[in-house]
């Protein structure tokens, strides 16, 4: 992750009005303020004023790295606002004018990454749908979960648009098989990223696994048919030895994690039954064994 800024501003510059720079007689001593070395958080303002002692000037002009950024006819502080600052050595004169004549008093600031607060940590939460299974040439949208400025996907072949939030992707573009990774960013500088997989089959259908083992090590620990075009789960099932049912669900990925009614159930072979609607209406009825692995 990138790291926030934090402004270090070292203001070292000291000059004098002579007799003819001001037609004053004797010499006054012209600083700037903040103290030297003082620091600034990205984001804080800074102040920046010229002190002149008795000396009363017409006006005041403030340059940024040779660019005019304010002017005041007194003593009034300068306010620079740094939440879009770069980083890098910057210089500030302040061109004091009396009498038709000036003197530049210069300062410089330099701008250093530094680590960001914990609390400032950004990432991208998740990408929907996480993985998944599709047919070649289906379309639909992957979605970014973040609050981030800019976003970037690749690769970039498949997508509607690789700089957006949420871009549709067209399944097959790319092969059987696919990641997308995201990375998203936040204007002060934090980036964040997560992947998807894709996995093209050939059309509609309802595949699924033979085994599953649900002991908790967040791998094939639920039993869950992959559908594939399926635009709607009319039921799946799952039965014990004894013709019980275990299991009875409509929602996708949901799945069997090994239990009736919150009890663990033994390892054995176990009869399912599914049917889908697919995304051209067609009703696929499928049935078979799976075996629960502990």
């Amino acid at each position: 992750m990138k790291k926030l800024s934090i402004l270090l501003l070292s203001l070292s510059a000291l000059l004098t009005f002579g007799c003819n720079d001001t037609g004053h007689n004797g010499d006054e001593a012209i600083t700037m303020s903040p103290e030297m070395g003082k620091t600034y958080n990205a984001g804080q303002p800074v102040e920046v004023k010229v002190h002149y002692g008795n000396i009363k000037p017409d006006s005041i002009v403030y340059l940024l790295d040779s660019v005019k950024c304010g002017s005041a006819k007194d003593s009034s502080a300068l306010t620079l606002k740094t939440d879009s600052m770069k980083m890098g050595s910057r210089v500030i004169i302040a061109k004091v004018y009396q009498g038709g004549k000036s003197i530049d008093v210069a300062t410089n600031f330099v701008l250093f990454a530094a680590k960001a607060p914990e609390e400032l940590k950004f990432v991208v939460e998740k990408v929907f749908p996480h993985d998944t299974a599709s047919y070649q040439g289906d379309k639909f949208q992957l979605t970014a979960n973040s609050t981030a400025a800019t976003y970037t996907w690749s690769p970039a072949t498949g997508l509607s648009d690789p700089h957006v939030r949420n871009p549709v992707v067209t399944v097959g573009a790319l092969g059987k098989d696919v990641i997308y990774r995201v990375t998203a960013s936040t204007p002060e500088g934090c980036i964040g990223e997560d992947f998807v997989r894709i996995k093209v089959y050939e059309g509609s259908e309802i595949y699924v696994p033979t085994g599953f083992t649900p002991n908790h090590d967040g791998k094939n620990d639920r039993f869950t048919p992959i559908a594939v075009g399926i635009r709607e789960i009319n039921y799946f099932k799952v039965f014990n030895r004894w013709g019980q049912i275990v299991f009875s669900g409509t929602t996708f990925n949901e799945g069997w994690d090994g239990k009736l009614s919150g009890v663990e159930q033994p390892a054995d072979v176990y009869v399912w039954m599914v049917q889908g609607v697919t995304s051209d209406n067609r009703v696929i009825t499928k049935k078979g064994t799976v075996v629960l692995i502990r």
